[in-house]
């Protein structure tokens, strides 16, 4: 037997289906720096909240979060830092040492 609001949860969990796929694909970016590319990915308009990984991580890791940060009006944005995931591997030493 179906009743209305079995039908209407089963529609918003279709909604939301549909908004985590759409979030977990992003949509990609590259942003050039002098040191090489740095891959992003992002969701959502409004306000930027930047998410950076841990060591070890990926932008990935942000998965999660982004889909609620987005609904709540937020451009959601994830990155992987240089030398991690889809970001340019810099070549040179220097680039991976910490002060």
């Amino acid at each position: 037997m179906r009743t209305p609001g079995r039908t209407l949860d089963r529609r918003e969990d279709r909604l939301a289906a549909r908004q985590e796929k759409e979030v977990s694909e992003g949509a990609e970016h590259r942003i050039e720096t002098p040191d090489g590319r740095i891959h992003a990915v992002s969701a959502g308009e409004g306000p930027v909240v930047l998410m950076v990984h841990g060591n070890p991580g990926l932008s990935w890791s942000w998965r999660h979060q982004m889909a609620p940060l987005a609904s709540a009006g937020y451009r959601a944005v994830a990155i992987d830092c240089l030398g991690y995931g889809r970001s340019d591997r810099p070549t040179s030493l220097d680039h991976y040492h910490s002060d």
